[in-house]
């Protein structure tokens, strides 16, 4: 009996045993740094025996199953030192500090023979197409963001003796158990092949704020795919080690090889640009699988340091539905150079660390065409008042003590400071309003300054959505001192039907304006856009009353109209005089009555709702606009009956390895004989040294030619720091040439006025260099502007202009469409 219990016993033990075995056993953990306790994403972690494996997740922590007993497992990473630890060590859950070691990826070493990271690489490049998520037909996901900003200790100066002894001590405590800044966001996206997308912000929390404005403008740092050519980070554009062509631009060098025991092996290959090239590449860590030749994870960061601001991303990818690979975490790091906190003498860069986890994947999903609108991205009503039960059920993980001890302190410092009120000044620097109350206060009606006006200062303001969702209404008083004219100007519009956005409109205005002048619907430039400098330059308006009516709408998901009737009367400057021989009397002030059909068709044009207004966030596609007027003798009294045509087309677009062209191309036909106001005059902006404007004559002098048809292309190219290899000194050279060409068919029509005319052709071209100092808003560079051909002058210093840029570092995505 005894013996039958034995060998019972014996055979449990060798079936647990075997159960065990087959089971596997399983091992957690965090993998961080050892300096920083931060965690670190994407380590290798292989058996002792290489044959099992899996990397660590964005957030550090991983999960490995082995199906046998292994005595220990390896973590290596790019940059720090291998170890192995004993797996009785790992039972629990457990951290592993990794020590950071001196690595630089410029040193590498070129060996003979054929590179074995090409095959891999070139393989994942031929299957972009199958593994890139935005050529799936559809996709629906949720997406929880986070984005905490906090202080870099490692760049505070400990070892300093000419600091106060407590001044690290005393930064220190203060960001021991909190940070900064803290903002939560929750958005439901949906995508349909090609590029239908509508993400829709369903909630969002910002420590300090209630606003959810910012939500957006930090949520559009990194794109969530690493398969286009470009990869755009942080409104800059890098080429992508996975494309064609990028094997003879970077250098890709095998770092390992993991099995991930399914079968697939998941190679870890590091990247850069090649000695003695220059673009703008990256730098980083790839991790390929043999299943599709996918990308699993990447790290990534711009491969030459940018002064400012410096972003590092992080991805990784699942096979989801085990035949498509998707993003289901992403991580953003940015350090703000230019953004310090002092305390006694001692500074420390402020740091943004952002993380993206998707969820809920739906690939496929059957969607329809009806659900997407020109409308990309927005606001729900409600997203910023979720109560803590909501977040409770959106969150990853529970809120930690740190975050809800930062909530606690910077809600009690934002509402005593007042955050809500100076974010709006980063709405204010993008719309040109200050909200106040149910009015919008007009920045660009305060104060001014053209060459023909001189200073001006006055007030304006408009309706906003807290006074009326479908009424508006505002208006304008200015004076100008060097003409002595007061300005006034009222308007009003009514939104008819909400879903086609028609509407009516009503405006009176008394004001002066550019003679030859050509206005597009939706073309103002923004507050601090360079394109707007132009208007400091006219030299040459007419005082005019105006009164309109019309209605705007959306013919067509990109095709946006205005319809309008006006009539105006104008008084003539100067001794002016209209003259052809059918009539008796010269013409100096006269009146028009015209009808005006206004077009603007941007392909593709996406939009941000924000609850307030409505933002473009542009188009990757040429923007068009198109102007039809007609003018009557016999209504109204109208002194000129003519028909005027006028196009604007204006793209940008990036080319790999050679930066960003911009072409800018206008035209206009007047048809019928009509005052020199109504022509066009060029878009000259000529003085000695003079501040830059884009997409104008920069050595033409204002009101210098004189024309009823004309053509005029801009072009200008931007090779960024392609040809200037600095480290900390990045000036940017961009090459500037204008063409036009103009005819009047009866000149001696017009008397009393100086002009030419430019049958021959007007050319001039220049180089400016962008960048040479970094200001608070903008970065200052020098340039100048030469023009030739026929209509040159005699001695250089006549031909040739001096200019001064302002540049923006983080252009503005988008503009108030609304305006």
């Amino acid at each position: 009996m005894n013996q039958k219990w034995h060998y019972r016993l014996v055979v449990f033990f060798l079936l647990l045993n075997a159960t065990l075995s087959a089971q596997g056993l399983k091992y957690i953990g965090v993998v961080a740094d050892q300096k920083s306790k931060e965690p670190l994403a994407f380590v290798n972690i292989i058996s002792s025996n290489g044959i099992f494996g899996t990397t660590s997740d964005i957030d550090g922590k991983f999960s490995i199953v082995l199906p046998e007993i292994i005595d220990s497992i390896r973590f290596s990473y790019l940059g720090y030192e291998t170890i192995f630890v004993s797996t009785r060590d790992l039972k629990g859950p457990k951290t592993v500090f990794l020590k950071a070691r001196q690595f630089d990826l410029a040193e590498f070493i070129v060996v003979p023979g054929v590179n074995p990271a090409h095959r891999i690489v070139l393989n994942a490049v031929n299957n972009r197409m199958y593994n890139d998520p935005k050529k799936l037909n559809s996709y629906a996901y949720t997406t929880y963001d986070k984005m905490i900003i906090t202080i870099d200790t490692s760049s505070l100066k400990q070892d300093s003796i000419q600091i106060e002894n407590d001044t690290i001590g005393r930064l220190l405590s203060f960001f021991k158990n909190k940070d900064l800044f803290l903002m939560e966001t929750a958005v439901e996206k949906k995508f349909m092949a090609p590029d239908k997308s509508n993400e829709k912000v369903i909630a969002t929390k910002v420590s300090g704020l209630k606003d959810p404005m910012i939500a957006y403008l930090v949520s559009q740092i990194q794109s969530t795919s690493f398969y286009d050519d470009i990869i755009h980070i942080a409104n800059r554009n890098y080429i992508n080690p996975i494309s064609k062509g990028s094997l003879s631009k970077y250098y890709f060098q095998m770092e390992d090889t993991l099995f991930s025991g399914k079968r697939d092996t998941i190679f870890t290959i590091s990247f850069q640009p090649m000695l003695n090239t220059n673009f703008d590449g990256m730098k980083g860590i790839l991790h390929i699988s043999t299943n599709k030749w996918a990308i699993v994870n990447v790290k990534a960061q711009p491969a030459k340091e940018d002064q400012g601001i410096a972003v590092q991303i992080q991805q990784k990818y699942e096979l989801v539905d085990g035949e498509h690979w998707f993003p289901v975490q992403l991580n953003t790091n940015i350090t703000f150079d230019a953004l310090q906190v002092s305390s006694g003498g001692q500074n420390s860069r402020l740091l943004g660390i952002g993380k993206t986890y998707i969820k809920d994947i739906e690939l496929n999903p059957e969607l329809v065409k009806k659900a997407f609108s020109h409308i990309e991205i927005e606001l729900d009503p409600n997203a910023a008042y979720r109560k803590e039960e909501q977040w409770k059920a959106i969150r990853i993980d529970s809120l930690s003590i740190r975050d809800a001890k930062t909530y606690q302190f910077m809600d009690s410092v934002g509402r005593e400071a007042k955050f809500d009120q100076k974010l709006k000044s980063i709405e204010t620097l993008l719309s040109g309003k200050i909200g106040w109350g149910c009015v919008d206060l007009l920045l660009d009606r305060f104060v001014g300054y053209n060459s023909y006006e001189g200073f001006w200062l006055g007030a304006g303001f408009q309706t906003n959505k807290r006074f009326s969702e479908n009424i508006n209404f505002g208006g304008y008083l200015a004076y100008s001192f060097k003409d002595k004219q007061l300005k006034t100007a009222v308007d009003a519009g009514i939104l008819l039907y909400k879903p086609k956005e028609i509407k009516a409109h009503f405006a009176y205005s008394a004001d002066n304006i550019e003679n030859g002048s050509v206005r597009f619907l939706y073309d103002e430039s923004a507050l601090f856009d360079p394109h707007a400098f132009r208007n400091y330059f006219v030299n040459s308006m007419n005082f005019t009353t105006q009164k309109e009516v019309g209605l705007s709408g959306r013919m067509f998901k990109y095709v946006q109209v205005f319809a309008s009737a006006k009539m105006e009367n104008t008084e003539v400057e100067q001794n002016y005089q209209f003259l052809k021989p059918t009539i008796i009397e010269p013409i100096t002030d006269f009146k028009t009555s015209e009808i005006q059909l206004k077009i603007r068709f941007a392909y593709k044009e996406k939009y941000f709702d924000n609850g307030r207004m409505l933002l473009s966030m542009g188009t990757n596609y040429p923007l068009l606009w198109f102007n039809y007027t007609q003018g009557f003798t016999s209504f109204f009294d109208g002194d000129f009956a003519f028909k005027k045509f006028d196009l604007q087309i204006r793209e940008s677009f990036y080319t790999k390895y050679l930066g960003e062209s911009t072409i800018d191309f206008r035209s206009g036909v007047v048809l019928g004989n009509i005052s020199a106001a109504k022509l066009y005059s060029g878009s000259g902006t000529y003085e000695l040294i003079t501040i830059w404007a884009p997409a104008s004559f920069g050595a033409m002098r204002p009101s210098e030619f004189l024309s009823d048809r004309y053509v005029s292309l801009f072009f200008s190219h931007n090779f960024g720091s392609l040809l200037f290899k600095g480290k900390k000194f990045k000036p940017e050279f961009e090459l500037i040439t204008n063409i036009g060409f103009g005819w009047l068919e009866h000149p001696e029509y017009h008397q009393n006025i100086d002009f030419k005319t430019m049958e021959k052709g007007y050319y001039e071209s220049g180089l400016m260099i962008n960048n040479l100092v970094r200001l608070y808003l903008f970065d200052l560079g020098i340039g100048g502007v030469y023009r030739y051909g026929s209509y040159s002058y005699a001695y250089f210093k006549d031909n040739i202009s001096f200019k001064i840029t302002l540049t923006m570092p983080l252009k503005a995505e988008f503009r108030d469409a609304t305006k």
